[in-house]
C-alpha cells in the first residue's frame, strides 16, 4: 500500500474501481454543481468505464487529485476526484482528513439543504455525514447520497421549501 498523499500507481483504474464499488464521498460543492448542471449522480457512477484523466494534480494539498472527463449517452461531464491511496477509499472515517483545511473528519448527524431546480430547496434532517471538526465542511458516503437522491427525487419542484427526515 502506498504512503498517504502518494498518487496511485494507476490513477485511472484506482478511480474506476472506487466508483464501481461505491467507495466515493460527495462534497456539498459537488452536490450543488451537479444540480446546477443537471447531472445525475448515477450518470457519473455508471460512466466509470468511459473515464479519461485530462489533468493530474499529484501534489494537491491533502490528497492527489485528478480531473476526469467522461461521456454517458448524450451527457458529457468532468469531475475532480481526490484519491485516498492509504485508505483505498475504504470506510476509514476515523482517519479521514478534510480536503479543504486538513482537519479531522468525524461522523455526525446534520440537517442539510439541497437545491432542487431553480426555486425549490429541500432540507434533509438528521443526515449521517462526515463533518470537519475545524471548518464544518462535510462529505456524504455514496450510499447515503443515493438515498438522498431518491428522497428528493420524489419532491414536487413547485414547492419552495420541503423538509424531509433521513431515517436510517
Amino acid at each position: 500500500m502506498a504512503d498517504k498523499g502518494m498518487p496511485p500507481s494507476d490513477p485511472l483504474e484506482f478511480i474506476r474501481e472506487c466508483v464501481r464499488n461505491h467507495r466515493v464521498y460527495w462534497t456539498y460543492h459537488v452536490n450543488m454543481r451537479l444540480k446546477d448542471r443537471f447531472i445525475r449522480r448515477e450518470t457519473i457512477m455508471e460512466a466509470a468505464d468511459k473515464f479519461e484523466i485530462i489533468e493530474a494534480y499529484p501534489e494537491d494539498k491533502y490528497l492527489p487529485s485528478y480531473l476526469v472527463y467522461a461521456r454517458r449517452q448524450d451527457e458529457v461531464f468532468h469531475v475532480l476526484f481526490a484519491a485516498d491511496v492509504e485508505g483505498h477509499n475504504e470506510d476509514q472515517e476515523e482517519n479521514m482528513k478534510c480536503h479543504v483545511c486538513g482537519g479531522k473528519m468525524a461522523p455526525v448527524l446534520s440537517d442539510l439543504p439541497f437545491k432542487l431546480g431553480r426555486k425549490t430547496i429541500v432540507i434533509v434532517k438528521e443526515l449521517p455525514v462526515l463533518q470537519c471538526e475545524r471548518c464544518s465542511e462535510y462529505m456524504l458516503d455514496d450510499h447515503v447520497m443515493a438515498r438522498v437522491d431518491a428522497m428528493i427525487g420524489k419532491v414536487e419542484e413547485d414547492a419552495e421549501l420541503k423538509v424531509l427526515k433521513y431515517a436510517a
